[in-house]
């Protein structure tokens, strides 16, 4: 053995260009690598997902408690972020106007807006007394973007010049169907010292907890309620105690329950997957073979699933998962489905399953990223024709770097991510967030699903 070793440093010597040209390859390889993940931890962590609509990314919310109280909630372990806002004027009733506008103030911060909203906002947050973060819908009534100055009158008429920072915010869908009242952004500090000045009282301050699990949430909850009392603590996420999600908001739920199915199922007894409160159901209606061939497959149970689903009351959509490696494969699937479905009672989207497969022989794992991007727009555009609404199924891998998804921001999304902390730097409609999932009327395990719109 020792006389082996020897050999190492003379073999060095000897192959000093080759061993330098390898070292340097290695080098290259692991910047790629890192410089992938990196790319793609960045994509993760940019934005917060907006996993429930309109509702917000948060899991708690408190009020009523004061800020040394609200620090304390800062500094635990299992609490991702709080955000902090109240909001005065909320209907216009108060003589407060922006640019002759009825506004609605809010005095928050970044978080507080991001949180229940993700990405709500372009630009930067005010920081300073002068400055203001206006509604989208504000903006467009009001004519104005980041770096223009707007004017907020006070009810004794004192006039206020504010530079816009940025443009976004909460309640779009409900300012968005209003003109004659806007949403306007301050800090808080800048906030309270105007209401102040003008005899206002200060309105309670809500705090937005993210947790670092859904889990982490829905235990703090009642340690929470116990100390600032029932009225005190209310929740966005919960976890059933089946282990089901759904989001609330204003004490209402606004997601809806779902499951996706195939012939694994087996025989399923629809009324009483509808009976335990299944809104919607994604019907598998075939594949795409592995390998060379890649051979066409209708799924044998697809026709029953969507005709048992529907006189159970439950909204269908059909996904098709491909591996179609050319444009004409990718439309001979799509029109696969749309003939399959032809009469059949199918109302919500038609899915393009886009995958990385374990197996060997995927024939997709080989495709370029533009590649596997082109094979979505044939099938899309072709459900389109058809009349139909498309959407892409797929997980974080696919979505962030093996399919550039910043050309399918106007098509509906289908997150796979069985975490109920959600990172995703795309607005998504349904959220697959569990594959081992049990329903009443399903024989063994089950995906289950929440949406957050109805189609």
């Amino acid at each position: 053995m020792k006389s082996y070793l020897s050999l190492i440093p003379i073999s060095a010597r000897v192959r000093r260009r080759q061993n330098r040209l390898t070292i340097l390859c290695i080098v290259t390889a692991v910047f790629l690598v890192t410089a992938i993940f990196s790319v793609a931890d960045m994509m993760l962590r940019t934005q917060t997902g907006r996993a429930a609509g309109k509702s917000g990314s948060w899991h708690l919310e408190v009020t009523g408690i004061t800020p040394e109280q609200a620090a304390q909630l800062v500094g635990r372990p299992d609490v991702v972020r709080v955000g902090a806002g109240a909001v005065f004027n909320e209907n216009g009733e108060s003589a407060y106007r922006l640019n002759g506008k009825r506004v609605v103030l809010y005095g928050a911060d970044a978080d507080y807006v991001s949180l229940n909203r993700a990405a709500a906002f372009a630009g930067t947050y005010p920081q300073a007394e002068n400055e203001v973060l206006l509604g989208k819908t504000a903006a467009r009534v009001l004519h104005v973007g980041s770096g223009d100055t707007v004017t907020l009158t006070l009810p004794d008429g004192t006039e206020k010049p504010l530079t816009v920072t940025g443009v976004g915010g909460i309640d779009e869908d409900f300012y968005g169907e209003q003109y004659s009242i806007v949403d306007a952004y301050l800090p808080q500090e800048a906030f309270a010292a105007l209401l102040t000045a003008n005899g206002e009282a200060l309105p309670q301050t809500h705090y937005e907890l993210e947790y670092t699990s859904a889990a982490r949430a829905a235990k703090a909850l009642p340690k929470l309620r116990s100390r600032y009392g029932e009225t005190a603590v209310q929740e966005n996420l919960q976890v059933l105690e089946n282990g089901e999600l759904q989001y609330v908001e204003n004490g209402e739920v606004v997601s809806h329950k779902g499951i996706d199915v195939s012939r694994y199922q087996g025989t399923i007894d629809w009324k009483k997957v509808a009976d335990s409160g299944v809104e919607f159901a994604f019907v598998r209606v075939g594949v795409r073979g592995y390998g060379t061939e890649g051979k066409l497959t209708l799924d044998e149970k697809y026709k029953t699933n969507i005709e048992g689903a529907s006189k159970a009351g439950i909204k269908v959509g059909v996904y098709f998962f491909s591996q179609a490696i050319t444009e004409e494969e990718a439309k001979e699937e799509a029109d696969l489905v749309i003939d399959a479905i032809d009469g059949l009672n199918v109302t919500y989207p038609i899915v393009y399953d886009v995958e990385k497969t374990g197996a060997k022989e995927g024939r997709m794992n080989q495709l370029t990223v533009e590649e596997r991007t082109r094979m979505a727009h044939v099938f899309i555009d072709r459900i389109k024709e058809a009349g139909y609404t498309p959407m892409i199924y797929a997980n974080m891998e696919m979505w962030s770097i093996l399919i550039n998804m910043s050309e399918f921001e106007d098509v509906d999304k289908w997150y796979a991510y069985y975490s109920p902390v959600v990172y995703f730097p795309y607005e998504y409609a349904i959220w697959q967030y569990s594959d081992t999932g049990t329903v009443p009327g399903i024989t063994g395990d089950v995906d289950l699903n929440i949406s957050f719109k109805e189609w």
